[in-house]
């Protein structure tokens, strides 16, 4: 077992701790009033202690209320047997990040106080644990805030080359353990950001072509929904075709999600069927949000 660990560390989320210390010994007999509360202690303390967390194990009541979360240290489990024993490989095998490591944090509902306790806490890890200037690597830890991204996105706006941006933003931050985030992270959040915006304006230029294409076309039909923030959610459209095609041939309906292999990251959702010659034809179609229940029924 790791021999480095640091004996208490400073939170201020969770009941009655103010800002004094939290020793060890005391973490089972916490109380939450939330399972962000107890994310934001496990977290805090994963990170004093030189290691990540990954989420693992949610069960819900028949209400929808959680009952039951578990967090595990980032390194547990192990790679599967046939990927380690691979002899075909063209790749260098990526770095060995899971070593069956025990050390995890649950936590269960009070029907009674509807307060979050502590379950289960192992605190025994089969690996060596990260320095203060390592910690910061492990993906729980990484974050990339509104304000920063918003500092990246105006040096974008000015040609400032996305290298350039980083090294500056390490440097504001007073180094790589301080920034918080990698440069893979910052790409990934730009190139997020920018097919959010694509899409909002993209969206209403196929709305306003599907509802030109439903006034010059009698039986086309088209329908949409939008989400919480009044963003387009789930659309399905047919022309007159379609349907003329359905009515010959709708006795079977087979409908197809492709992965998320347009611009946006969205299932699309081909329905289709065949004519007397065996040839395929396609009844609709829809873009959704996810592949939840949820966008299916509303679809």
């Amino acid at each position: 077992m790791c021999s480095t660990r640091v004996n208490s560390v400073q939170f201020s989320s969770w009941e009655g701790s103010g800002n004094q210390d939290v020793y060890i010994n005391h973490i089972k007999n916490m109380k939450f009033n939330s399972v962000d509360d107890a994310r934001s202690f496990y977290l805090g303390y994963a990170k004093g202690n030189g290691f990540g967390i990954r989420a693992k194990n949610l069960d819900h009541d028949r209400e929808g209320r959680v009952v039951r979360r578990k967090w595990v240290c980032d390194w547990q489990g192990s790679r599967r047997e046939e990927y380690l024993t691979n002899k075909n490989r063209k790749r260098k095998p990526r770095l060995q990040t899971r070593q069956n490591c025990k050390a995890c944090f649950s936590i269960g509902l009070d029907s009674n106080t509807l307060k979050y306790s502590v379950k289960v806490f192992m605190d025994d890890h089969s690996h060596k644990l990260a320095t203060f200037r390592e910690v910061s690597s492990h993906r729980s830890h990484r974050n990339l805030d509104e304000g920063d991204y918003a500092q990246i996105d105006a040096m974008g706006k000015n040609f400032i080359r996305g290298c350039q941006t980083f090294k500056y933003m390490v440097d504001k931050k007073g180094g790589y353990s301080k920034i918080g985030f990698t440069q893979k992270d910052m790409y990934n959040k730009i190139a997020k950001m920018r097919r959010s915006k694509a899409f909002e304006s993209d969206s209403q230029a196929a709305i306003s072509y599907l509802e030109s294409k439903a006034f010059t076309e009698p039986n086309f039909y088209c329908r949409f929904n939008t989400d919480d923030y009044d963003r387009l959610a789930n659309i399905f459209w047919r022309d007159s075709h379609s349907l003329f095609e359905y009515k010959c041939f709708g006795d079977v309906l087979v409908f197809n999600t492709t992965y998320k292999t347009n611009a946006y990251g969205k299932p699309l959702v081909l329905f289709v069927g065949a004519n007397n010659h065996s040839v395929t034809c396609v009844f609709g179609a829809a873009l959704l949000l996810d592949e939840t229940f949820t966008s299916y029924e509303a679809m």
